[in-house]
């Protein structure tokens, strides 16, 4: 018989030797270390077949998991799953084991992320919804915590479609409001910073910058009913971005409580404050206000301020702000641009 292989007899008699020379401590090891070796989808095969063997078929559950255990454990397998499949491409283990071909289809670059675990992923965020509607907040954030850390993970390797049916920016902004809900006043600024994202620099973004950011009135329409202790927590909000403001998403989130706190005066503080660090937002930011209020010529004013003489030279400058423009259906109608 060749080297590599072995009868049954013999196989079994060496592992019962094996067995019979370990102390259940030693053995318990040695299990556990063979349990390492075996890769996500074949982890439910596997305790499956040890309970059919199991003395007298008497299999106890000794472990209690609660819904939101089975969640976050679903996430950390639907990640090693991930880490899996982006490793094999990697080291080319994956046309090894047949990977690549798609019926007659044959694809020499496969995506990091395939679409059945996109699917996973994005029915695992649907899981967490439920969670949040149903004003779980603490269990929703521990679960949004693990599943934006894969996201964020993923984005590093490969673009996901994740449907139609999840909108990042809106999942975020559950996110921000079940970590607002769930912690106490003492640490929810520090907290509720860390999921904005507020010291994301324009780097980081991995899709067009900001799009999948809400903005606080995102986070605040989030759930139906109002966020408590707002008027304690904005001016506390405010002072956090103040000392951040030179990021970009900073800066945005700024503007946004600066006008919500003192209107297009706090805006035009700002202005004067920033002069040409953030033009702009600032640009853009005042011309929002002035539009919601319907001063119709105030806004074309500061529009047409990028074609000054001034600020020609920084065309840089100009495009940014015909982007924050372009987002506006309401500024795109003033023809400014």
């Amino acid at each position: 018989m060749p080297p590599n292989k072995i009868a049954l007899k013999p196989f079994l008699e060496t592992i019962s030797n094996y067995c019979n020379e370990l102390s259940k401590s030693e053995l318990t090891m040695v299990v556990l270390e063979l349990a390492k070796g075996v890769g996500t989808s074949q982890r439910a095969a596997l305790l499956k077949q040890i309970k059919a063997v199991w003395p007298g078929n008497q299999w106890v559950e000794t472990t209690a998991t609660t819904p939101i255990d089975e969640l976050l454990n679903a996430v950390d397998a639907l990640k090693e799953s991930i880490e899996e499949r982006i490793k094999s491409i990697d080291d080319g283990s994956y046309w090894e084991h047949g990977g690549g071909w798609d019926g007659d289809y044959y694809d020499e670059d496969p995506d990091y992320v395939d679409q059945e675990q996109a699917d996973e992923l994005a029915a695992l965020f649907d899981e967490v919804e439920d969670l949040f509607v149903d004003e779980h907040y603490a269990a929703a954030r521990q679960a949004y915590d693990r599943l934006f850390d894969l996201l964020d993970y993923v984005d590093g390797f490969s673009t996901v479609d994740l449907g139609e049916n999840l909108d990042r920016r809106e999942a975020r902004a559950r996110y921000c409001r079940s970590v607002y809900e769930a912690e106490s006043s003492d640490k929810r600024l520090k907290h509720f910073a860390r999921a904005m994202q507020v010291d994301l620099s324009s780097e980081d973004f991995p899709r067009p910058a900001g799009s999948h950011l809400p903005l606080l009135q995102d986070v605040m329409d989030a759930a139906v009913a109002d966020m408590a202790d707002l008027d304690v927590f904005l001016p506390a909000w405010r002072s956090l971005l103040a000392e951040n403001y030179k990021t970009k998403r900073a800066a945005d989130l700024l503007l946004e409580v600066e006008y919500r706190l003192k209107g297009i005066d706090g805006i035009a503080r700002l202005a004067r404050k920033w002069k040409m660090r953030q033009p702009n937002l600032v640009l853009g930011a005042l011309a929002e206000a002035y539009a919601a209020q319907k001063k119709t010529r105030q806004a074309k004013e500061i529009l047409q301020y990028y074609h000054s003489e001034k600020y020609k030279r920084y065309s840089a400058f100009r495009r940014e702000v015909k982007a924050v423009v372009s987002r506006s259906s309401f500024l795109r109608r003033l023809k400014c641009i």
